[in-house]
């Protein structure tokens, strides 16, 4: 069994942890839906769900094909987490940032961080974390 699995359920709990001490209520659903939390204010008027992706080597925030047809219909915010970097965006600002190029097989997507730094600057870190805690709290 690979580590990245023992360190990508690590991350999915850190975030949980700190989204608690935010006063955001999280669950983790019993089956597989394709998302790893879901994240609720206090009075449940509103609820995210979350994809938390974990990466050590790769400098990419990358999906598959089949991860972006199964997130593009739902309200998904993701945090994508490479190596001690991390960023918290909506699904929808990744396919806006995302490159697609059409010969891949896999029909993949990608933001270069290196390219895309930017772009990416209000969701990275804190300022991500904070602008996904006030999606939870006020939509």
């Amino acid at each position: 069994m690979s580590n990245s699995l023992f360190i990508g359920a690590s991350q999915e709990l850190d975030l949980a942890s700190k989204l608690t001490s935010e006063g955001i209520i999280v669950s983790t659903p019993l089956v597989d839906i394709g998302v790893d939390l879901i994240a609720s204010n206090k009075d449940f008027s509103n609820s995210i769900p979350i994809q938390v992706k974990y990466k050590s080597v790769e400098r990419n925030i990358f999906f598959t094909g089949k991860e972006i047809d199964s997130y593009n219909s739902k309200n998904v915010y993701i945090a994508y987490y490479l190596a001690q970097e991390s960023w918290f965006m909506p699904f929808s600002k990744f396919l806006e940032l995302a490159e697609r190029p059409e010969g891949r097989k896999d029909r993949a997507g990608y933001i270069k961080v290196k390219d895309k730094s930017t772009e990416l600057a209000q969701y990275k870190g804190k300022q991500g974390f904070t602008l996904m805690i006030d999606a939870i709290k006020n939509a």
